[in-house]
């Protein structure tokens, strides 16, 4: 049996970012046909990357994990005072004139050789660092047929494609954030031998950042299997939900739910005399306003983010940086409508092409959504059907799966080879 390896930040089933259970849920089905290894770390939490699991060998569903511990924790000083030197002066509009032109965007720097080690300590000083990590692969790369890399931002990597770029393939959760416009990150889209996307808006984010010829290119995102949920489940119970609810599933942290949504949904609410919760599932990074039409319910399992799922009214995904959102094409799954901020150019990419939910921008539109769906439930049906539709069309395991294994069939050292 052929061997592949993953090569991420952290990994577990206790780990809820989405490029984490991406990677999980690829690694995992691929283990029916491949001896399947994970290189990690010990660490769970992204805020330090400090150690967690011991270091070793050990199995996860069918899969070897292999953890080596991080050698430096995450420096937010350091990061702050390198971005002050790094990161260009310029509104997000110059981007797309500058962000061809190296010589350009190295004006920002007294050298290229400064710009080139600022950027460098700055990937270190963000984590996870983790060179016995990388050691391990370079003794042992040619072991793989495949190595997959997921996630463009961090340490392992940066430093792992370098070890053998023809055996590797990228699958990068990129979005449009101020670091992906760096040098370092621009020259690690060039390496990999293919480069694997979640959508169309995130291959045309990177396709302008570097030119990769179009044979590498490829959009596989990741499929969506929903459990039998017909067994009766009172979560509204059980999370102390006294009403009919709008769900957010994620980290509650800046980024994913920016914080003036607390007062939006509380103006909302109070403008429109509706008895309606706002329930938020994951980790709290931000403080919450203590209102009784407020709830958090931490981290909840799979089972129940899916109850609480079907039994909302519809899911706020408010991200500003999304590759793809497994919680979205879940809740499409489930039929029910989505709405997102238009300016997250993936997730506006999905409800423009499904239909199924809406695209804001601001408080006052926020609210035309919500009452568009809350006041026609004929219109939240039809959506949801247009979801499960989308879904069933594009994010099916067997053709993602497909996709993965003919890329690792073919002879790696083929570089530029198409796997169809």
């Amino acid at each position: 049996m052929k061997k592949i390896a993953f090569v991420i930040q952290q990994y577990g089933t206790a780990i809820c970012g989405g490029a984490e259970l991406h990677c999980r849920l690829i690694a995992e089905r691929l283990s029916a046909y491949y001896e399947v290894e994970v290189l990690t770390t010990c660490s769970v939490d992204a805020t330090d990357w400090a150690d967690h699991y011991a270091p070793g060998k050990s199995l996860i569903n069918q899969v070897t994990v292999r953890r080596f511990p991080v050698a430096q924790k995450r420096d937010t000083h350091a990061m702050n005072l390198l971005e002050k030197k790094i990161r260009p002066h310029l509104d997000k509009s110059n981007f797309s004139i500058l962000k061809r032109f190296t010589g350009l965007f190295k004006k920002y720097a007294t050298k290229e050789d400064q710009q080139e080690k600022a950027e460098w300590d700055w990937m270190l000083a963000q984590g996870p660092y983790c060179p016995q990590l990388i050691s391990y692969l370079r003794e042992n790369h040619q072991d793989y047929q495949r190595l997959f890399f997921f996630t463009y931002l961090y340490y392992p990597t940066i430093a792992g494609i370098d070890i053998d770029p023809a055996r590797s393939i990228l699958i990068p959760t990129a979005h449009d954030e101020w670091a992906i416009y760096l040098s370092l990150y621009r020259n690690l889209f060039g390496k990999p031998a293919y480069i694997l996307f979640n959508t169309a808006a995130e291959m045309k984010l990177v396709r302008q950042l570097a030119a990769i010829p179009d044979q590498r290119c490829m959009i596989a995102g990741a499929g969506v299997q929903i459990p039998d949920l017909t067994e009766i489940s009172d979560v509204k119970n059980k999370f102390g939900i006294q009403s009919s609810y709008i769900l957010f599933v994620g980290r509650v942290e800046v980024n994913k739910f920016p914080p003036e949504f607390f007062q939006w949904f509380l103006n909302y609410i109070s403008k429109s005399g509706r008895s309606l919760q706002l329930v938020l599932t994951g980790e709290l990074f931000l403080k919450v306003p203590e209102h009784p039409a407020i709830i958090t319910t931490g981290y909840v399992s799979e089972l129940d983010k899916y109850h609480l799922m079907k039994n909302a009214e519809l899911l706020l995904q408010p991200s500003l940086f999304e590759s793809l959102s497994m919680v979205l094409l879940e809740s499409f799954s489930l039929g029910k409508p989505v709405l997102v901020q238009r300016s997250c150019a993936v997730m506006h990419e999905h409800i423009i092409q499904s239909g199924s939910g809406f695209s804001f921008s601001g408080e006052d539109e926020l609210e035309e959504c919500c009452n568009r769906i809350l006041d026609d439930p004929s219109l939240a049906f039809e959506m949801g059907e247009k979801g499960k539709l989308y879904v069933n069309r594009h994010y099916q395991w067997p053709a993602i799966m497909n996709l993965y294994r003919k890329l690792i069939e073919n002879n790696p050292e083929n570089r530029l080879g198409n796997p169809s």
